[in-house]
């Protein structure tokens, strides 16, 4: 599901989110606190992750970076011992419409680390993933976006490890969603070549 918003007349952001995971790297999904609200939760003594293929707008001007990819979430408990944190590893690559997606040899990965403060718990937190996402060399419109999170929770770099209150106690860090900002250059169309 996308839903796209205007940040300012040359930027743009589309919130996307999807629960994919295989086996033990899916998400745990329960109430979150006491609320009817059903949410996805990383947890701290495993590896869980969400993969992602996103088309990007007509809008989206072709050749230019994504400006920052942003992940929204929520600890759900206090940190033992602040500031601690959370360990990620993002893998990510492009595809254009009628291309096969990338080898893995080509994707590219980085290990983000967000850390969690006293007085953090419940409260939505914004995070920047990776900035300046260079596009393919030949991008075209409609070009895929593809994306792997993955929370690294039993790595040592990953140091918020408190068991939350009621629900799975090593599921600590509820998701909201992810999202991009790209700069826009057209109004767009349903015919992806002109306005």
């Amino acid at each position: 599901m996308s839903i796209t918003q205007g940040i300012s007349p040359r930027y743009e952001q589309a919130v996307i989110y999807s629960s994919t995971g295989v086996g033990a790297g899916l998400l745990t999904t329960e109430a979150y606190r006491d609320t009817v609200l059903i949410m996805n939760f990383f947890r701290h003594d495993q590896v869980d992750s969400v993969s992602l293929q996103v088309e990007m707008p007509t809008r989206k001007k072709l050749g230019h970076p994504l400006a920052q990819v942003h992940i929204h979430c929520i600890p759900m408990v206090a940190p033992a011992a602040p500031p601690l944190n959370v360990y990620f590893q993002i893998d990510y690559t492009w595809q254009n419409v009628g291309a096969e997606i990338p080898t893995a040899a080509s994707w590219v990965s980085t290990n983000p680390t967000m850390p969690i403060a006293a007085g953090d718990e419940f409260k939505a937190k914004e995070f920047i993933l990776a900035s300046d996402v260079a596009p393919p060399a030949n991008e075209a419109y409609d070009s895929i976006f593809l994306i792997r999170v993955a929370r690294l929770g039993t790595d040592g770099n990953d140091t918020y490890n408190t068991n939350k209150v009621g629900g799975t106690g090593a599921a600590n860090l509820g998701l909201i969603s992810l999202d991009f900002v790209f700069l826009k250059d057209r109004l767009g169309s349903i015919n992806a070549q002109t306005d």
